[in-house]
């Protein structure tokens, strides 16, 4: 039997060679024969090993063991472990595994690059789930391998380091980096010795490593101290010197230059303290290998397009871009820290001369932007997702002008002229680079528009002399759309008798025979010119001539010009051209509503462009001299769409999201056109609302829905009652039916998101005239309420109890302790409950307010009518600290809490709020980070960071949240909207504070509930 497994065996391991053979043949029909052979052989147990034997036997000829190492590569990744993201059935045994990672790193020394590289790659990927308990040697093999002369063993190592130690964990690196540092500075320096890529690698794997001691330094401050400081001032004097370094690709390149830059970038984030001593020489170096790289990239890649290879063995970028972005993002980091920005200022017009200089459209960017407009597009987005020189250098230079606001104007001013005057010279010499000089300038003053004193820039001399001049030569459609684009940045500033120059050019350069970019460029001047708020005052009569051939101008480069970004760039500046003069936006109409109708069908599942329509829209029907003819145009098609049975399938030619669009665009009209509603508002449109609310599941059109019945409630609400289908059935009939659906607990939860926002302003239209209904909304509120995890649900559930309580307080708290909860209390206890636990996480100005005012009403109930069913509920109130130190998930699933009265809590709730107001407004005094000391600058400085980001994105949040109040024409009619919630809040404390009943209250104070009463006057 043994002697049949051998000869088994030997017949697998012949015929793989046959196949691996076979697979270099010319004939297609051999080559894929050999292909399923090869997959036949894949799930053997011996496959993994006989490709290893095969990859690196000598004997074997090359192109079998560069397939066999390629093959190799791909089994680990599809067969070793069950966790890896490609695999496939069957994993290799443990006894196979085992053989292979044996036999596997004697290949790190292979003298084939091709065939190292694969089995380093494998090596890599085996480590990623074996190393270190089934494979604990592989960090010694490594080393070894890494200390070893063979050059060869040194490069396989290296490639698998870079992937190993990124899996290297803060348990583990005590143990790896004392022996690793030394060896990765000492191939870093033998510039004779190994390749650039080699020591390239050393950097990057330092820089991993580093990376990972700087987050252990968070938790454990020894951390860097004894695995990273000992080696620091060596590796970064190595560091600073290699950028002296010609960059010839023998000794140093592009790409290692740049590994060097990352690395900076990484010390200035984490180990600020270490790297200030060596700042002025890191800049001093950079700022050469910024200055000379100029003249190559001029000449190479604005001039020529002509870079050599720029992407390594590993497909890393190693060009000069990647560098010159490193810089620029490593200045942008020193300017962003307040110790160091100084560094910075005193070169402010030579930095902002080059930055400029790389700003200069290349070669590249001409041929990629004249195939895709769309990319010209998105490059010129301020908040692009491309990269590119021109794209970083523009991010710096903006920067520079918003952390330096008082030097920026001088050093514009001084470095576009000094610009100008060189491409005066490159002209006269019939250098066709003098346009990309003057292009990039007029990108410099267009984009520092909103940061340089205006009264203090060369801006007329500049428009005159250069943007007037460069506006009358065909010399590129990229210097003629600048033109155009730079004038409508500073539009404000010039006279008339130019302006009307301007916008005539402008209405050219949008013509049908016009080259796209030109085209695009002047639609995006146009949006810039509308902007300019003098227009609706005494500028208008410039203006108007232009208007008419402006706006079908930008209807031709959208109809001409096949691309989603150039399309959305239309639509947004019709947004802003069409509320200039509503005379003639309405002459404009009969073009414009049915181009924007025709666009929104097409793109229903484009989120952006249906937005720009909706905002296009929008503008039309808040115009009373076109809503009509803009709503007869809309309503029949709006309707057809809302009647029709959506389905995302494929069967039906309707999707539920463009029904959800439709809906939407219906809200828009109700909320804009003149009232009262017309005959198809209401009897077509009204009823295909209803009608497509009771036949959708669809979360997104429920949810719309709700927003637009709401609107027929605000705007018409006598018109919904007097409305009746045949039976008789008047609108509020069907709306409470719509609202009983939105509650239904079958459907998602996200489908009730605005249905309190409905119910609420029912209640407060209807009042009494709901009846048993209100009752049974009620009922379902309170047991949507039960299931709804999602914050904003609870919020807007929990809303339509705040707005009862501000209306009908006793009759809501009589409702609420007559029926029962979930749990068997009643309904009272466990709404006050889930309002109380959620409260602080509201979200909305309006909403918040409306709540806390409510809670107000209540607890002020309880107080003066000594109300017993207020006064025996208790809720969760405060943590229970338990003094274990950090809290862990297991630790907080194991919180205990106080219980206090509801009514305590309530009183917590509204410090609480006022505190948020009060913090709010000094937020912006709050800078304390400047003044820490120097000890604690490093491991304070990513935290900081962190949360920056976070109350960024916070304020953002807020502020988004804010906009949308304001919007919210229902908010803004309630006379709770104009309450001063910080001076009601502060006044009602004040007034409780007296009441006798005030010292049950204070009992429960914390120190900072404390610290808030004290700011008002309160002394507890």
């Amino acid at each position: 039997m043994a002697g049949e497994a051998v000869e088994v065996s030997l017949n697998l391991k012949e015929a793989l060679i046959e196949s691996l053979n076979a697979v270099l043949s010319p004939d297609e029909s051999i080559r894929k024969a050999a292909e399923q052979r090869i997959e036949a052989i894949e799930v053997t147990d011996e496959f993994g090993i006989y490709l290893t034997e095969f990859a690196m036997d000598q004997s074997f000829p090359l192109q079998i063991r560069q397939l066999a190492s390629v093959l190799l590569k791909r089994y680990v990744e599809a067969h070793w472990s069950a966790n890896n993201e490609k695999f496939k059935k069957p994993e290799t045994p443990a006894q196979t595994k085992k053989m292979i990672r044996d036999n596997l790193p004697r290949g790190l020394s292979e003298p084939v690059s091709k065939v190292r590289s694969s089995i380093a790659y494998a090596i890599s990927s085996i480590a990623r789930t074996d190393w270190p308990e089934d494979w604990p040697e592989l960090f010694d093999i490594l080393m070894q391998a890494v200390r070893s002369n063979d050059i060869n063993a040194v490069h396989g190592a290296m490639k698998v380091m870079a992937e190993f130690c990124a899996e290297i964990t803060d348990i583990q690196m005590p143990t790896v980096a004392p022996k690793l540092f030394p060896e990765l500075y000492r191939i870093f320096t033998s510039v004779e010795l190994y390749s650039v890529g080699t020591r390239s690698r050393a950097v990057a794997i330092f820089r991993t490593c580093s990376d990972l001691i700087g987050a252990m330094a968070q938790v454990d401050k020894d951390a860097a101290k004894n695995l990273l400081y000992p080696f620091l001032p060596k590796f970064l004097e190595a560091f600073i010197h290699s950028l002296e370094l010609p960059t010839d690709g023998v000794i140093s390149d592009y790409g290692l230059k740049t590994q060097v830059v990352e690395t900076f970038i990484s010390f200035v984030n984490q180990f600020t303290r270490k790297i200030l001593p060596s700042l002025n020489e890191i800049l001093v170096r950079l700022w050469k290998t910024l200055t000379e790289t100029s003249t190559y990239y001029v000449q190479n890649i604005v001039n020529d397009g002509c870079e050599e290879q720029t992407t390594d063995s590993d497909g890393q970028d190693v060009g000069v871009g990647s560098l010159l972005k490193s810089i620029f993002e490593f200045i942008e980091l020193v300017i962003d820290h307040s110790k160091l920005k100084n560094n910075i200022r005193n070169t402010l017009t030579d930095l902002m001369y080059y930055l400029e200089t790389y700003m200069m459209i290349t070669v590249d960017e001409v041929d990629k932007w004249n195939k895709s407009p769309d990319q010209f597009l998105e490059d010129e987005d301020d908040d692009t997702f491309s990269f590119s020189v021109r794209i970083s250098a523009k991010a710096l230079l903006l920067k520079l002008c918003e952390e330096f606001p008082n030097e920026c104007t001088n050093s514009v001013n001084e470095s576009v002229l000094k610009h100008i005057g060189e491409s005066t010279a490159l002209r006269e010499n019939g250098d066709e680079i003098w346009w990309k000089k003057h292009e990039a300038v007029m990108l410099t003053v267009g984009l520092v528009h909103e940061c340089v004193k205006v009264e203090h820039l060369y801006l007329e001399r500049f428009m005159n002399e250069v943007v007037l001049n460069d506006l009358g030569l065909n010399v590129s459609p990229y210097l003629l759309g600048r033109c155009l684009w730079v004038s409508s940045r500073y539009s404000k500033f010039i006279p008339d008798h130019l302006l009307s120059k301007l916008l005539e050019a402008t209405v050219t350069a949008l013509a049908q025979e016009q080259v796209s970019i030109v085209r695009v460029m002047a639609a995006r001047a146009v949006y810039y010119f509308a902007l300019d708020e003098r227009w609706k005052e005494k500028r208008l009569e410039v203006m108007k001539p232009y208007l008419l051939p402006l706006i079908e101008g930008l209807r031709s480069v959208a109809l001409t010009i096949s691309s989603n970004e150039t399309l959305a760039l239309v639509l947004d500046v019709f947004g802003v051209v069409l509320d200039l003069d509503k005379d003639l936006t309405a002459t404009t109409e009969e073009k414009v509503t049915p181009f924007v109708l025709a666009v929104l069908l097409k793109y229903a599942k484009d989120f952006m462009i249906v937005s720009l329509c909706q905002d296009t829209l929008r503008v039309l029907l808040a115009n009373e001299k076109c809503s009509a003819k803009v709503e007869a145009r809309l309503l029949p098609t709006l309707t057809s769409i809302m009647e029709a049975n959506a389905s995302d399938d494929g069967n039906s030619s309707i999707s539920t999201g463009l029904q959800a669009v439709a809906i939407d665009i219906l809200n828009d009209l109700v909320r804009n056109i003149t009232k009262p509603l017309s005959e198809m508002a209401m009897n077509r449109a009204f009823p295909g609302c209803i009608k497509c609310a009771m036949s959708t599941d669809d979360n997104a059109t429920l949810q719309n829905v709700g927003e637009c019945l709401r609107a027929y409630l605000s705007e018409a609400y006598d018109q919904v009652i007097c409305w009746q289908d045949g039976e008789g059935r008047n609108g509020i009939y069907y709306i409470v039916q719509v609202i009983t659906k939105l509650l239904d607990p079958k459907n998602g939860e996200s489908s009730a998101s605005f249905v309190g926002k409905l119910l609420s302003l029912l209640i407060t239209k209807s009042g009494g005239e709901l009846g048993e209904h209100l009752d049974m909304m009620l009922r379902a509120v309170l047991l949507k309420l039960q299931q709804a995890e999602t914050l904003t649900v609870v919020q807007s559930l929990v809303l339509v109890f705040a707005v009862l309580m501000h209306k009908h307080l006793n009759a809501i708290l009589e409702f609420l302790s007559s029926v029962p909860g979930p749990m068997g209390e009643s309904a009272l206890e466990f709404v006050l409950n889930e309002w109380c636990a959620k409260q602080h996480y509201f979200v909305g100005a309006y909403e918040r307010k409306v709540s806390i005012l409510a809670l107000c009403s209540l607890l002020e109930h309880a107080i003066t009518t000594d109300d017993k069913r207020l006064q025996r509920l208790s809720v969760k109130g405060d943590r229970i600290d338990s003094g274990e130190g950090i809290r862990t998930r297991s630790r907080s699933s194991n919180e205990q809490w106080t219980q206090i009265p509801v009514l305590v809590k309530i009183y917590k709730l509204l410090i609480n709020e006022l505190s948020n107001i009060l913090e709010t407004k000094d937020a912006n005094n709050d800078d304390d980070w400047d003044d820490e000391d120097e000890e604690d600058l490093d491991s304070s400085k990513a935290s900081k960071d962190f949360e920056d980001d976070i109350l960024a994105y916070a304020e953002k949040y807020n502020r988004d949240l804010a906009d949308a109040d304001e919007d919210d024409p229902d908010a803004k009619n309630d006379p709770l909207y104009s309450v001063d919630l910080q001076e009601y809040l502060t006044r009602y404390l004040q007034t409780l504070s007296a009441n006798s009943c005030y010292p049950v209250f204070a009992e429960h104070h914390t120190q900072l509930e404390v610290n808030v009463l004290k700011e008002i006057g309160i002394q507890v």
